[in-house]
């Protein structure tokens, strides 16, 4: 098996984002016919024309901070959303250029907008509007229901799922057994903290204004009724890649309706990551290649340590068309913890 044959494409959660993103893509045409084409649909929905450059420069890109009276967010998440699919697909067809069609793809969270496009169930256009407008529908139901996500490290589960019990939080993502992601009550977000220092373990409080997986969510009847007719009215296409659910790992997603009832599913189902992509290497694959800043890697690197079956895999992540070229002569790895 080839290099690309033995690689899984991983498309990473909401917040894969940094300043300067897609700096060197409009030097070449197809990278910048791909934005150009990411522009024009965002444009046709409202978004200002150029906006998605300036935030691919950094201007609006989601963060949060800590403040005396709480946590607060700012940036255009929605628009971050659009800017991490369209950087995606232009670095997964830089990939495919480069070393040959991939053995399969993934994507966790909103990064399934940009798996569904490189498989070629979705169109750049349809793939870049999905993570636009589902993050704003995120947004809006999260601020109705007042719940943000944090990421809990070491905290054994019996205690996690005490903490939780008391402070109405919900597992909402897997990433390891160790590591996962929850959504919660603002108001909760300082006592998580607490709970978890008490114990020694660590919260990192996501930069995304948002929750999602929760089921929660569908109190929320009257925004995912439009989302929802959103995407049921979406032309999908069968994937022509094999294209692997996040909610149901080892589940090859091979029609329209599969893709559909997927990405409607995903708003309020818990995402399986880290088993996800703990069976990959029963299909073959030796290499995990994931479009995202180096630092973005930690979650998977420690997947790795904790997983038997991840041993042997190589990870490794990309940022730029001249890193996709070096793909398959690099064995380099990062640990760098987030935050």
């Amino acid at each position: 098996m080839t290099f690309a044959q033995q690689t899984a494409l991983l498309f990473p959660t909401g917040g894969y984002h940094w300043p300067g993103m897609g700096d060197d893509f409009d030097a070449h045409a197809g990278p910048r016919a791909t934005i150009d084409r990411a522009e024009a649909a965002l444009r046709a929905a409202g978004v200002r024309q150029g906006a998605l450059r300036s935030l691919m420069r950094g201007e609006g890109q989601i963060r949060r901070a800590s403040t005396d009276t709480g946590w607060q967010w700012f940036g255009d998440f929605p628009l971050t959303m659009a800017a991490q699919t369209a950087v995606s697909i232009v670095l997964a067809d830089a990939f495919t250029d480069a070393w040959g069609q991939p053995g399969l793809v993934v994507g966790e969270s909103m990064g399934e907008c940009a798996a569904c496009a490189v498989a070629g169930a979705l169109n750049v256009e349809n793939a870049v509007l999905v993570a636009y407008r589902w993050g704003l529908a995120l947004q809006q139901a999260s601020d109705q229901l007042g719940l943000r996500m944090a990421v809990v490290e070491d905290l054994d589960r019996d205690t996690l799922a005490r903490v939780a019990e008391e402070l109405e939080a919900r597992i909402v993502v897997d990433e390891t057994r160790s590591l996962v992601v929850v959504s919660i009550p603002i108001r909760n977000l300082g006592a998580l903290q607490k709970a978890a220092l008490a114990h020694g373990a660590a919260v990192l409080v996501s930069s995304n204004n948002c929750v999602a997986h929760d089921a929660r969510l569908r109190q929320c009847t009257e925004i995912w009724r439009g989302y929802d007719a959103f995407v049921e009215a979406l032309d999908i296409r069968e994937p022509r890649l094999r294209l692997d659910s996040a909610l149901h790992p080892g589940r090859r997603l091979q029609t329209r309706e599969q893709v559909r009832t997927d990405l409607i599913e995903t708003t309020c189902t818990r995402v399986r990551w880290s088993e996800a992509v703990a069976v990959l290497p029963a299909s073959g694959i030796r290499n995990l290649v994931q479009p995202c800043a180096p630092v973005k890697a930690y979650a998977l690197e420690k997947l790795r340590s904790e997983e038997e079956r991840l041993s042997g895999v190589r990870i490794q992540t990309v940022r730029t068309l001249e890193g996709v070229l070096k793909l398959g002569r690099s064995r380099t790895s990062t640990t760098t913890p987030p935050g």
